[in-house]
């Protein structure tokens, strides 16, 4: 958002200098940024993609232990909006563009008029959102369970109505971390002066927030089956290709459990 919005100030303050936050952006400005984002777009076509996704959000390290925003969901969505037409807007792209969810500011699928300004300002045809299933539970911090995470799920899908049509596709994890995020819930710790260096002691502190665990309650088939979105994506974490195989089979097993 600050470096979308020119905001020499903040910027500074997260990332300490121009150098850095250009290398971390990949350029100076603006159209430095829509460069690469098109030719990732256009590389995308050229390999037959039959869908891109594109993350409505904002956060930065800090936020990401006060949880205290800086900027709203209203600023994020159109901002967001804003970008993505500049990037499609007059292009033949045949893919569709699925904008997915998180638990910061913006697209987080627990305000239906926020999902709706997103879709309704996105000028693309071809578009739909991409339910990260995890996701979307780091915004409750008081699921304890499964269970009750399956039945939150069902209640943000009972309030998105007719929104949910545009759901095309599905990011199929569970993280239950509201304990973990309520016992670090503070002002930002002191992290090192090195932005990548605070990047990498920041994204630690991400995972263990957003876990990409196996689900294990079969009661997610009711999610899935309710949605019957076009892609189902296990997006599991794992250390190396023997523990991503463990965990991709505990998942699967579970949707085959009645």
């Amino acid at each position: 958002m600050d470096f979308w919005n020119e905001n020499e100030i903040e910027l500074i303050h997260k990332f300490k200098n121009a150098e850095t936050w250009e290398m971390f952006y990949g350029g100076k400005n603006r159209e430095a940024l829509i460069k690469m984002l098109r030719e990732d777009l256009d590389r995308a076509s050229r390999a037959g993609a039959e869908y891109v996704v594109f993350h409505v959000s904002d956060v930065s390290i800090e936020e990401g232990y006060t949880y205290k925003w800086l900027h709203t969901d209203e600023e994020v969505v159109d901002r967001s909006a804003e970008l993505i037409n500049l990037l499609f807007d007059g292009q033949k792209y045949e893919f569709k563009l699925l904008m997915e969810n998180l638990n910061w500011a913006g697209l987080d699928f627990t305000r239906p008029e926020i999902t709706k300004r997103l879709l309704k300002k996105v000028h693309y045809k071809n578009k739909g959102i991409m339910l990260d299933i995890g996701h979307l539970m780091c915004t409750n911090l008081e699921l304890k369970s499964e269970q009750q995470a399956i039945e939150y799920v069902h209640r943000m899908l009972d309030e998105h109505d007719i929104l949910c049509r545009y759901i095309k596709g599905i990011h199929l994890h569970q993280s239950l971390s509201g304990e973990y995020v309520k016992q670090h819930l503070c002002i930002a710790p002191d992290l090192p002066e090195d932005y990548f260096e605070k990047f990498s002691v920041g994204y630690k502190h991400i995972l263990n927030i957003d876990t990409h665990r196996p689900v294990t309650d079969s009661g997610i088939k009711s999610v899935i089956d309710r949605i019957n979105p076009d892609y189902l994506v296990h997006e599991l974490a794992a250390s190396d290709r023997n523990e991503k195989e463990q965990v991709l089979h505990i998942q699967t097993e579970t949707l085959k459990r009645p």
